[in-house]
């Protein structure tokens, strides 16, 4: 036999459950936070390792300015000088211009967003040891 079950508010579910209080919402807090304060860096790693348009003056036409890609300059004998092109929406002021990465093979380049999990995979071994031997409070 199947019994019907009434219908019950998300109030009265949150009143049956406890009520909510400051320890909830201290904890959504922190559980955000936290959450949020890693995905900083990681979310927007894709940004920080973007290719920028590049303006090039060729030595066969000094006076010309042409989009031309990372091979080009790097690569190529061709270039006189290059510039990043600062009116374009795919030009960012990122790591690959403020560490002047341009030239650095593309398989380097991406050695930095996988360290960053390399180093949270390795702190999943040895954080909780060092919280068990020290206290959770010190390593937290």
């Amino acid at each position: 036999m199947i019994q019907k079950v009434d219908a019950v508010t998300v109030e009265e579910a949150s009143a049956k459950a406890g009520g909510w209080g400051r320890f909830q919402t201290f904890l959504i807090i922190l559980i955000v936070l936290s959450m949020w304060s890693g995905g900083l860096i990681e979310y927007n790693i894709a940004f920080l390792e973007l290719d920028p348009t590049l303006n090039c003056y060729l030595k066969a036409n000094p006076t010309l300015a042409m989009t031309c890609t990372r091979e080009d300059v790097c690569v190529g004998d061709t270039v006189l000088s290059w510039s990043v092109d600062t009116s374009s929406n795919t030009s960012l002021n990122n790591w690959i211009v403020e560490v002047d990465l341009l030239c650095v093979p593309k398989k380097y380049i991406g050695f930095i967003g996988s360290f960053e999990f390399l180093g949270a995979t390795i702190a999943c071994f040895i954080l909780p040891v060092a919280a068990d031997y020290y206290g959770r409070l010190t390593v937290f």
